[in-house]
């Protein structure tokens, strides 16, 4: 059986007075984190963690300190609103609302113009479906995505004026 990995980097630097306690202690649920001066460098490292668990302490203090209106503070409300029966503990399922998070940062820093996220795929077996990459781009008014394999695609439309065959290969 094989192992799949997710890599992946958030450039630039997150300044730690862009973010709210909210964001942080989800952003720091998400990726791994280090934090050198006034920047916090976000990471995963096998793969990014969409479902994770919390203490509800923590979750109510981030709260309390955080903007009501911002994202990251939405979507914790509705995590405990849902979850109301977890007594000491909440989990959550970020899903693709991390960089709705990252977005909401990036529209309120006077210094970030971008955030982006380059990940690396790789494979513990070679196999066709286990490597590629994507990046992703996160600016006040869009979030853009491209994989490696859509790259590949539009340049050999570009190119050939053919599409790619994308076709499900089985290898033995």
């Amino acid at each position: 059986m094989a192992d799949y990995y997710g890599q992946c980097v958030v450039t630039p630097f997150i300044p730690v007075t862009d973010m709210n306690p909210a964001e942080r202690l989800l952003l720091n649920s998400i990726f791994s984190h280090e934090t050198s001066d006034d920047e916090v460098y976000f990471f995963a490292d096998p793969w990014r963690e969409m479902n994770f668990v919390l203490h509800l302490d923590e979750v109510r203090a981030a709260l309390s300190a955080s903007p009501a209106d911002c994202v990251a503070s939405c979507f914790l409300t509705d995590c405990v609103t849902q979850n109301d029966d977890q007594h000491d503990f909440l989990e959550v399922d970020m899903d693709d609302h991390w960089m709705e998070v990252l977005q909401d940062i990036v529209r309120r820093s006077p210094s970030l113009s971008h955030i982006a996220i380059e990940t690396a795929y790789t494979c513990s077996r070679m196999l066709f479906d286990g490597f590629g990459g994507q990046a992703i781009l996160i600016t006040a008014q869009a979030i853009d995505s491209m994989s490696t394999s859509q790259f590949i695609d539009d340049a050999l439309s570009r190119i050939t004026s053919e599409p790619r065959d994308t076709s499900e290969r089985i290898i033995l």
